[in-house]
């Protein structure tokens, strides 16, 4: 079996954030998983991802325009890039016999870290990778990738579900060009209506609770108790759900994480509430033709009315 070499991520000491001034500290956790005694240093790769798969094959949406290629779809946190070696930072001195681990600190004020810059700032995803430029003999790559959600201090459900929105449409624009799981993207008009369909439903559901402004669609009294926080949650929720079916696993991720953080259930009548503000606020879309887009010219018989030729050459109009 020899030596194999694991990665996971350990206590988030201070939350790194988008901004340069807001560094952070994530603890990481090498272990040796082999049969083998493993002493060397090794690479370890750290970025920054609007979800918990590491994405590396490159995307350039214009190979014939004027943009550089990006050297992958999540953005590579530590170290120089160059050519065909991914930045990392060295760990040295490490002597693992089988079963051992070493925990390191991930230093985002030193000069091998940086801040994320490419993703939403209320909630993203740290990634590590092990040796990402096979520099040692590891006997099983298939643990060498490991995952940490992180949401940024100060924020609350709303920041953190606006965050869910943004990730899921980098995450779904990066599907359009092939690249992942070849989902259809979103494509830029559709993004801000999408975003008003979502904050909309989040608006009104929490805006009934306290009743400080208009509603904007849905005008329901909440149930006597129900938590505002948890409509908010329900809302958000059942909106991305429905706009993103494909991200659905994401979505369930941070429903759990969300309820969990103000100490409620998806049972509860807040989140239902909020569930039911979103289906009536995507059920007033349903007929404004973004999704799917409405192609079809259906002419009628009326004088000056453009009809296609079935047999023959098409005309322009002058």
């Amino acid at each position: 079996m020899a030596e194999d070499l694991k990665v996971s991520f350990g206590e988030v000491i201070e939350t790194p954030t988008i901004f340069p001034t807001e560094e952070g500290e994530v603890e990481a956790t090498i272990t040796n998983e082999g049969d083998t005694t493993f002493s060397d240093s090794v690479d370890l790769a750290i970025y920054g991802s609007t979800n918990s798969k590491l994405e590396k094959e490159d995307l350039n949406i214009n190979e014939e325009g004027s943009l550089d290629e990006l050297d992958g779809q999540d953005e590579v946190l530590s170290g120089e890039t160059s050519n065909d070696n991914i930045g990392t930072i060295t760990v040295d001195g490490l002597n693992l016999a089988p079963g051992e681990s070493e925990t390191v600190n991930l230093d985002f004020a030193s000069q091998e870290l940086r801040t994320a810059s490419v993703v939403a700032p209320g909630a993203y995803y740290l990634l590590a990778e092990a040796d990402p430029n096979k520099a040692t003999s590891d006997s099983n790559e298939d643990n060498n990738v490991a995952s940490q959600f992180i949401s940024t201090d100060g924020t609350n459900v709303v920041l953190d579900w606006n965050s869910t929105f943004l990730n899921a449409v980098q995450t779904s624009g990066a599907d359009t060009y092939g690249y992942s799981n070849n989902e259809a993207g979103t494509i830029p008009p559709v993004v801000p209506r999408n975003g008003a369909v979502l904050q909309t439903a989040v608006y009104d559901a929490v805006n009934a609770f306290e009743e400080e402004f208009e509603p904007y669609s849905v005008d329901d009294e909440p149930p006597e108790g129900a938590s505002a926080e948890a409509a908010a949650v329900g809302a958000a929720y059942t909106a991305l759900s429905e706009l993103y079916p494909g991200q659905q696993t994401s979505f369930n991720a941070q429903r759990d994480r969300s309820l969990a953080e103000i100490g409620k259930t998806q049972e509860g009548e807040g989140f239902q509430f909020g569930a039911d503000v979103a289906e009536q606020i995507l059920e007033s879309r349903t007929t404004d033709s973004a999704i799917p887009p409405s192609n079809e010219y259906e002419p009628d018989n009326e004088l000056g009315t453009w009809k296609a030729i079935i047999d023959g050459e098409n005309q322009t109009p002058v």
